[in-house]
């Protein structure tokens, strides 16, 4: 069950070598895979493992077509927008300073600025930009709250936070998988929204 096998690296159901209904140079996302590869070690890592768990999420809540292949595409561009992040930052060992911190969370509107570049759709940049709110209205960039927040948001965040708590980090161990779950479900409802929590759990 995907939660707790925490499939890493296989993406079922994404094709970029098929033709997508809209118009992006095909080397586009394969390029900033790339840069992201070359930039930070797990950069792409993380994001090809949160594409993997937000697949089986959203096609139980009903994504499908353009959807589904918008929400793969949010999924692995995520973070796109932490190649303007200093590495020094990225990689730093302990907590972040204030101004630190306000560098990394700038990287949602960094990414969205990114692919609007790449004149990619619109559902795509607006997941990117804010897959970092929360659903108490808490979060960041805009402080959106509840269904303010699109869906495909709401699924990447999840998968995010549940690879990033169970992969190490230079200022932390990884948590277990049945660690990263109790965690998220305790946050059902400040965080997250409590349908997609419930939808991450129930496999």
């Amino acid at each position: 069950m995907f939660p707790r096998d925490h499939v890493r690296g296989k993406l079922p159901l994404l094709n970029l070598q098929e033709e997508v209904p809209f118009t992006l140079q095909q080397g586009s996302v394969a390029d900033l895979l790339g840069s992201m590869s070359s930039y930070n070690h797990d950069l792409r890592g993380h994001s090809e493992r949160v594409c993997t768990l937000c697949i089986p999420m959203a096609m139980r809540l009903g994504l499908a077509g353009k959807r589904l292949l918008y929400i793969q595409l949010a999924a692995l561009l995520h973070d796109v927008g932490k190649l303007d992040v200093p590495p020094h930052i990225l990689d730093k060992p302990g907590m972040l300073s204030f101004q630190e911190t306000l560098v990394v969370q700038d990287h949602s509107l960094r990414g969205e600025q990114i692919l609007r570049s790449l004149s990619l759709p619109d559902p795509i940049c607006q997941t990117v930009r804010t897959h970092h709110e929360r659903f108490d209205g808490r979060g960041y960039p805009d402080g959106l709250a509840g269904e303010e927040i699109p869906l495909a948001a709401r699924i990447v965040q999840i998968a995010d936070a549940y690879d990033a708590m169970t992969e190490d980090r230079p200022y932390r161990a990884a948590m277990t998988p049945e660690a990263a779950r109790f965690w998220i479900s305790g946050l059902s409802g400040v965080y997250f929204d409590p349908v997609v929590v419930d939808c991450f759990l129930s496999e």
